[in-house]
């Protein structure tokens, strides 16, 4: 069962089909007013043991899910809830901006428009999404066994 915690209106992200892709992997996410500033590292997910990759000090690309991009898709990026990675968001006010930036050094820029906490078998914010967002996921609280999740919408592409 999910908990949403906070949730505002979806920003509008206004792109055509004639505006040119701008996408790359994710190389660094920052949450600025948070001090948050970390690298992101590909996230696998391996089948035979059934876990995701995870560092205690860097956040993660769920491979798996959309590149930032300005057209279409969910970006998701996970880590720890510790000082050293996502500690920090569980304060995040909706409104809080994010910054991801790819490793053709475009940079995306977010704002918080939803929290929710779900149980660890919730896979549906790893689902496709029709206009370009956003997700972080990291647990509720240290030990424990929800997720928190934090959903952004695409302000602006550069």
């Amino acid at each position: 069962m999910s908990t949403t915690i906070a949730s505002m209106p979806a920003q509008s992200f206004e792109t055509s089909l004639e505006e040119v892709l701008i996408s790359g992997d994710p190389s660094r996410i920052t949450i600025p007013n948070l001090g948050v500033d970390k690298q992101v590292l590909p996230g696998i997910f391996d089948i035979n043991s059934q876990t995701w990759s995870l560092s205690g000090s860097n956040a993660h690309y769920a491979t798996v899910t959309s590149q930032p991009n300005n057209k279409a898709g969910n970006t998701f990026i996970y880590g720890h809830n510790n000082m050293q990675v996502f500690g920090k968001l569980l304060d995040a006010p909706l409104g809080t901006e994010a910054l991801v930036t790819t490793s053709n050094s475009h940079v995306f820029r977010y704002v918080l428009r939803q929290i929710t906490d779900v149980p660890p078998t919730d896979t549906t914010y790893l689902g496709p999404s029709t206009s370009p967002i956003l997700t972080i996921q990291t647990c509720s609280g240290l030990w424990s066994e929800n997720r928190r999740m934090f959903v952004f919408d695409l302000v602006e592409a550069i």
